[in-house]
């Protein structure tokens, strides 16, 4: 899976009902922080793992919707959230791991056309490749105005 399709897995699976939109306090209570990598190895306790997610996610949503009150997330800021923080994952497995715990999305193994070689690098060479092509774009965080462009 690429890192998009795993986004928007977790995506479909927090808005089961296809609303476009869900609350922030569900996608609060939905993450499962004892799921994390970090925490499956003994790197970081639940607690810090929660806190952590609940900190960045409440100044990107913030951020997102102006500092005006509002308990409405969108696909798109969902969206938003996990193309930043993805820029702090290196490999792809990593990130993709990350997100599939933390939302309880099922593991599968690749199809062999999604799987690079050992060491090999994917068309965009890496994900700070990635980064750096997406912020040249003369926007914040890389972002578009649509929030419809690939990573």
């Amino acid at each position: 899976m690429k890192r998009q399709q795993v986004v928007q897995a977790a995506w479909s699976k927090l808005d089961s009902s296809n609303r476009g939109f869900v609350s922030l306090r569900q996608v609060k209570d939905t993450f499962d922080a004892s799921r994390h990598p970090d925490v499956c190895n003994g790197r970081r306790s639940e607690e810090e793992a929660i806190n952590e997610f609940l900190e960045i996610y409440d100044m990107h949503h913030n951020c997102f919707n102006d500092y005006q009150k509002n308990d409405k997330v969108t696909q798109q800021e969902f969206n938003e959230f996990y193309r930043t923080l993805s820029a702090a994952y290196e490999e792809d497995v990593q990130f993709e791991g990350m997100v599939k715990g933390v939302w309880g999305i099922k593991f599968s193994m690749p199809d062999a056309a999604d799987r690079t070689p050992a060491g090999g690098k994917d068309e965009a060479g890496g994900s700070r490749a990635r980064y750096q092509q997406m912020n040249q774009r003369g926007t914040p965080f890389g972002t578009a105005a649509t929030g419809t462009q690939e990573w």
